[in-house]
């Protein structure tokens, strides 16, 4: 049982290891021209995001935050926005990755593509601004306000 434990262990810090390796370049590739580049640096953002330490690495890179909503709103295609949105969904599990995407304007972002019709899509946005409508009292609500939030997610729901 203890082999077990610290075999997860170093799994998990080898994780967090080789996200905070990638990192820059990935902010490298998410910021690059060239939209296969970005989708491509896009979903390997949304696969680190999936285990918990490199998602750790990439809340605690406010660079990588924003390079992600920079990405999201740069986008017209369907799956870079759909793995870019993912991404930012599973950072917004956490309390740290809701405040990173927020100070990276990722609210305002993520509001406008609730424009989108694709099923996938919405429910991971409408997630997110349910976690963050439960903890808006950390920031200030006006970025959602302005953007017509609330309105918006009434015609979601």
């Amino acid at each position: 049982m203890l082999k077990h434990a610290v075999v997860n262990l170093i799994n998990y810090q080898d994780d967090a290891d080789l996200a905070t390796r990638a990192i820059p370049e990935l902010i490298k590739l998410l910021n690059d021209e060239n939209q296969v580049v970005v989708s491509q640096a896009a979903m390997m953002v949304h696969r680190l995001s999936k285990k918990e330490a490199s998602r750790h690495a990439i809340m605690n890179s406010q660079q990588m935050v924003a390079a992600l909503v920079r990405a999201l709103s740069n986008s017209n295609d369907l799956e870079t926005t759909r793995v870019t949105v993912g991404a930012l969904h599973n950072l917004s599990h956490h309390r740290q990755g809701l405040l990173a995407i927020f100070k990276s304007g990722g609210i305002p972002a993520l509001l406008m593509c609730i424009q989108y019709v694709w099923k996938c899509l919405c429910v991971y946005m409408e997630q997110f601004v349910k976690s963050y409508a439960g903890t808006v009292h950390m920031c200030e609500g006006s970025s959602v306000r302005q953007q017509e939030g609330p309105t918006t997610l009434c015609h979601i729901a």
